[in-house]
């Protein structure tokens, strides 16, 4: 696969439970998994890890990785051509 791939890491929960003051907010097992992945995942210029500071269910959470699709594809949803 050579297209581009973000992997958005959302340092703030990774669901509703798992937020300040719910059943599964444990930020030191979210540390974990996302210095995990950044070990494990071999990141390149089409593949990356973003760290996003904000819970996954948050609208600025959408709206970040929204941008980022419109940075790669534009508005009309079509692939740019990324420099290898």
């Amino acid at each position: 696969m050579d297209g581009p791939v973000r992997f958005f890491l959302p340092e703030r929960g990774v669901s509703a439970l798992d937020t300040r003051g719910r059943p599964f907010w444990d930020p030191d097992a979210d540390a974990a998994l996302f210095r995990t992945l950044e070990r494990t995942v071999r990141q390149t210029g089409h593949r990356q890890l973003i760290r996003v500071p904000r819970n996954i269910n948050d609208p600025e959470f959408a709206s970040t990785i929204a941008a980022a699709f419109r940075t790669l594809f534009g508005r009309t949803g079509a692939r740019r051509r990324l420099a290898r």
